[in-house]
């Protein structure tokens, strides 16, 4: 049996102790450095199929639907990714948050991720939702002409330019046109290009003029069993454009968008009125996520909750959360209190 060196086992169990105690004193070893995602690889095809097999857009084949998701899986990703580390750099910013988000950005930007290859009709509409997604999480990171990688900001442009394209050719003005013109408007100021920023407020102002006086949008009332949703969807894209272009939002309850909100919630509660005004049962829909946020602009209180509270949502298609969005279009440096 081997005998034991008790004084080398006391040494131990002292510096054992010592680190402990050193460890809840001035906090335990942690890498510093921050955790930044890696990207997916890039897409370049955007081929998807579009999820409906009626004219009216309005019954979905769930294999189609599906297929859709499997190919935007990877996009909603990189999405995902830049817009969270985009608010966690809005929320405290730090240069490696910062080289984080322009790593990230670069590695798609370099490999023109988006463009160049096949695009499908639903696919343009990805590209331009994604546009805007990331022209947020751009502004959030606080990059200009100077700090951007030139890379990225080629990319950008061509980005930008793809959506100008399709507002230009598109004529039906529906939810599409609203959501596109958001985007647009993103990248107007993402690249101080003023046209397109013009551009985007006309949208938004054509969008308030569309509304009835029922709250009812024409267009989505075509769309059978989904115009609930779909009255929704655009609501959530005229919401982004008054954010966007800073609106005054008593203003806009007070008028054409305060009705379309007003029925929203009131078919959240029960879509007999729209069922009746379709003709078709509807499918529910809730009342919508961002109405906190709007109930707060209309009072004029923009002392936003801390992100990932109750209120401040993740919105992929806005641009991640909505209360840093906010704040940052009011001039405010970061949405937490």
């Amino acid at each position: 049996m081997k005998s034991v060196n008790y004084q080398f086992v006391l040494k131990s169990m002292c510096l054992t102790l010592a680190f402990s105690a050193g460890s809840m004193l001035f906090g335990a070893p942690k890498a510093y450095a921050f955790d930044c995602p890696i990207s997916p690889a890039a897409v370049k095809n955007i081929e998807m199929p579009s999820i409906y097999i009626d004219k009216r857009g309005s019954i979905a084949d769930p294999k189609k639907k599906a297929a859709n998701d499997e190919a935007r899986a990877p996009i909603n990703k990189f999405l995902q990714d830049i817009q969270d580390v985009a608010d966690e750099y809005y929320d405290n910013p730090t240069p490696d948050k910062l080289e984080c988000g322009k790593n990230y950005l670069d590695s798609w930007a370099k490999a023109r991720a988006l463009l160049d290859g096949s695009v499908s009709g639903p696919g343009e509409l990805v590209r331009f939702w994604a546009t805007g997604a990331i022209g947020v999480a751009v502004l959030k990171l606080g990059l200009d002409e100077k700090t951007t990688p030139p890379a990225v900001r080629d990319w950008l442009q061509a980005l930008g330019k793809n959506v100008n394209d399709y507002v230009i050719q598109r004529e039906s003005k529906s939810n599409l046109y609203y959501w596109s013109g958001y985007s647009l408007g993103v990248m107007g100021l993402v690249l101080e290009n003023k046209a397109y920023q013009d551009k985007s407020l006309e949208i938004f102002h054509e969008s308030l003029l569309a509304i009835q006086p029922d709250g009812t949008l024409p267009i989505e009332l075509r769309r059978g069993q989904r115009a609930a949703i779909y009255h929704a969807f655009a609501a959530q894209a005229i919401f982004g454009l008054a954010v966007l272009h800073n609106a005054n939002f008593s203003e806009l309850e007070n008028g054409s968008f305060g009705k379309l909100v007003g029925l929203l919630k009131k078919t959240a509660a029960n879509p007999r009125y729209l069922e009746e005004k379709v003709g078709v049962k509807q499918m529910r829909i809730s009342k919508p996520s961002w109405l906190p946020i709007y109930d707060r602009l209309r009072a004029g209180d923009t002392s936003f909750s801390a992100r990932r509270s109750r209120e401040c949502i993740d919105a992929l298609r806005l641009g991640g959360d909505i209360c840093n969005w906010a704040a940052l279009r009011q001039g405010k440096t970061t949405a937490k209190k």
